[in-house]
This record gives structure tokens, sequence and C-alpha cells, in this order.
């Protein structure tokens, strides 16, 4: 797959990882070509940020586990 991203964020590809219970698993690699830190938290939360864009815009949505209330 080809490499996507800016100067200092290299997207190289995602990977199906696993299926669990509760939804499927990706991992995604991707390079920060700069040691700044704050440029490796900037890059994560776009990733991020366009994941949940992207599932908003294909009407995708998550199952919600109802909240168990616990009586003493």
């Amino acid at each position: 797959m080809p490499s996507r991203g800016s100067k200092t964020c290299v997207f190289r590809e995602p990977t199906f990882n696993r299926l669990l219970r509760m939804g499927l698993v990706f991992e995604i690699v991707y390079f920060v070509t700069s040691p700044d830190h704050s440029l490796f938290v900037k890059a994560q939360n776009l990733i991020n940020y366009r994941i949940f864009q992207d599932l908003q815009n294909e009407a995708i949505t998550f199952s919600v586990i109802p909240a168990i209330s616990i009586e003493e």
C-alpha cells in the first residue's frame, strides 16, 4: 500500500487484528518522522478524529452497553 501523509507523519496501512464480542480491532501503522512528541499526539488525535468522522459519514453506529444498577 502506498504511503500517505504529511512531511511529519506517514500513513502506511490499517490491518484487521482480531474479532471480539464487542467489535472489531484494527491496527493502524504510521510513522512520525520527528522526535517532537507533540507531533505524535497531534497525529494520533487526527487519525482518531478522521475515523470518527468517516464512521459518522457512513452512518455506522456503536452498540451501547446498558448500565447496570448495583443496589446495596
